[in-house]
C-alpha cells in the first residue's frame, strides 16, 4: 500500500466518455431485469411495480429491440454541459481535504492511495484510528462512495464525516470511543474518472458494481471478473482488511439495500444483517431491501464482500431519480446519515474476537476459519495481523475453529453482549495430518 499525500493541486480534463439517458420503462417483468442489464446498453437504477428505471447508452435500441417503449426523465449528457453542479466539491478538493485532514491530525488518522483509476488518478482511503500507522486488534469498517461516477451526494457524506469524526475526537464520548476501539476506512470517491467525467461508468464503460469477482456473470459492459484497476484496488486493499461491516453509499433512490442482491436465498448471517439494516432504515425513514427483492444484481460490492470476505455490505440509497438534491439540501442529508454511520461503526464490535494460536510456538495463525453454530459462513482470521472479529446479535455461542494442519477445536458458553466484543483467543493443536479446506 502506498502513502498518499498531495504536493500538487491535480488538474485532469474532463471528458464525455458515453451518452447516457436516464429512462422510465412501463411493463418490465422482474425476470427481464438481468437479461437487459447483461446487454451492456442498460444500467438499472430503480425497479417497482413493473416499471424500470435505467440508464441507457444507445438511444434506446435495446429497450425498444425487446419490445419496450420509454420515456426519459433525465438527459444526463445536457446535464453535464451545464458544467459542474453548484454546491458540489471537486476532485481536486477532495484530494486538498483528505490530504489536509492527514497533515492535521497525524495521530488519528492517516491517508493512503489504494490504487489508480483507468485514466491514472489516485484512488485514496483514509484510516481513521488511534495509532493509525499500526494494525491492532480491532474491528474494521469501511464506508465507499462514488462507485458511481454521478452518484456525487455520496461522496458529499464522506467529504463531512471524515472531518467530523476527526475533529470531535476527545470531545465527543462516542467518537472518541470509536477512533480508539475501531479502524475506519473512508473511500470517498472510488470511481474519479466518472466522477470528473460526470457519469455513472468509469473511463473504460464499465460499471463498477457489476466488476467483482463474486458470481460475476458480464453485466454493466464488465469483460472480466476484476477487470478494471478500480475493482482491483478494492479487493487489494480488503486482502489486507478484515473489514467485518462495510457500507457503500449511492444516489438514484430511497433504501437501505442489504445482499444477497443475485439470489433470494437468504443469506446465513441474515439475522444481525437485517438487525442493523432496519436500524439505519429506522434512523434515516429509508425503506429497507433484500437486494434481490428489490432487483437482481450480479458482481456488485455488497455480494463479493460477504461472499469472499465475510464483510457485511450494505448499500445506501440516499437520493432519488435526480441523483443528487439541490446544494441547500446537502448538508440536511449529511446529517440524516451521520447517526446512522456511526451505529454501524458500534455495531461493527459487536459480537466475538480474538486470536487463533499455534498452542505450540505461540504464534497466530493466519486464515484460519471460525464458523459460529448455527451459521454457515465462517470468518477468517486476518491475513495480516491474525485476528478476527465476528458480528453477532446477544446471545450465547459456540464456535468450530479449524485451520489445515491443527486439530479442529471447539468453544461453548461464549456470551454476547450488546455494543460489546466478547475476547475470545483459541489455541489449536498441530496435527499434519489434518487437512480442512
Amino acid at each position: 500500500m502506498r502513502k498518499y499525500l498531495i504536493a500538487l493541486v491535480i488538474v485532469l480534463t474532463a471528458q464525455v466518455l458515453h451518452a447516457e439517458l436516464l429512462v422510465e420503462v412501463p411493463n418490465v417483468p422482474r425476470t427481464m431485469i438481468h437479461t437487459l442489464s447483461k446487454t451492456g446498453q442498460v444500467d438499472v437504477v430503480d425497479y417497482h411495480d413493473g416499471t424500470l428505471v435505467a440508464i441507457i447508452y444507445d438511444d434506446g435500441a435495446t429497450l425498444k429491440s425487446f419490445g419496450f417503449t420509454y420515456s426519459v426523465i433525465l438527459d444526463l449528457e445536457e446535464e453535464r454541459k451545464k458544467g459542474p453542479k453548484p454546491g458540489y466539491h471537486t476532485l481536486n478538493q477532495y484530494y486538498q481535504l483528505f490530504d489536509s485532514l492527514a497533515a492535521t491530525y497525524p495521530d488519528i488518522c492517516v491517508l493512503d492511495t489504494i490504487g489508480f483509476s483507468v485514466q491514472g488518478r489516485p484512488i485514496i482511503a483514509l484510516k481513521v484510528s488511534d495509532n493509525p500507522q499500526i494494525e491492532e486488534f480491532e474491528p474494521e469498517v469501511r464506508f465507499v462512495a462514488n462507485i458511481h461516477g454521478n452518484e456525487k451526494i455520496s461522496g458529499e457524506i464522506m467529504y463531512r464525516y471524515a472531518p467530523y469524526l476527526l475533529e470531535n475526537y476527545g470531545v465527543d464520548p462516542l467518537i472518541t470511543y470509536l477512533i480508539e476501539n475501531r479502524e475506519i476506512w473512508i473511500i470517498p470517491i472510488l470511481n474519479p474518472d466518472g466522477f470528473v467525467a460526470d457519469q455513472r461508468r468509469n473511463a473504460a464503460n464499465v460499471d463498477l458494481n457489476r466488476d467483482y469477482g463474486y458470481m460475476w456473470d458480464g453485466a454493466g459492459n464488465s469483460p472480466e471478473p476484476y477487470s478494471q484497476p478500480e475493482t482491483k484496488a478494492v479487493y487489494e486493499h480488503a486482502q489486507l482488511h478484515n473489514f467485518t461491516v462495510s457500507l457503500t453509499f449511492h444516489s438514484g433512490a430511497f433504501y437501505v439495500n442489504y445482499p444477497w442482491n443475485y439470489t433470494p436465498v437468504r443469506l446465513p448471517d441474515t439475522p444481525f444483517l437485517l438487525s442493523i439494516s432496519n436500524a439505519y432504515g429506522d434512523s434515516t425513514d429509508y425503506p429497507v431491501t433484500e437486494g434481490y427483492d428489490w432487483y437482481q444484481t450480479r458482481g456488485d460490492l455488497n455480494d463479493y464482500s460477504y461472499g469472499i470476505d465475510s464483510d457485511l455490505d450494505i448499500t445506501i440509497e440516499v437520493w432519488g431519480y435526480g441523483y443528487n438534491p439541490p446544494p441547500e439540501q446537502v448538508d440536511s442529508v449529511y446529517f440524516l446519515n451521520r447517526g446512522a454511520m456511526n451505529m454501524i461503526a458500534l455495531k461493527a464490535g459487536q459480537g466475538i474476537g480474538g486470536f487463533v494460536i499455534d498452542s505450540l510456538t505461540g504464534d497466530t495463525i493466519k486464515e484460519a476459519r471460525i464458523y459460529v453454530e448455527g451459521i454457515d459462513w465462517p470468518v477468517y482470521t486476518d491475513r495480516v495481523f491474525g485476528d478476527f472479529v465476528k458480528v453477532l446479535l446477544p446471545g450465547t455461542y459456540t464456535i468450530r475453529v479449524e485451520a489445515n494442519g491443527y486439530t479442529t477445536k471447539t468453544v461453548s458458553g461464549i456470551q454476547v453482549f450488546e455494543d460489546s466484543l466478547t475476547h475470545v483467543d483459541v489455541y489449536l493443536v498441530p496435527d499434519s495430518s489434518a487437512s480442512t479446506y
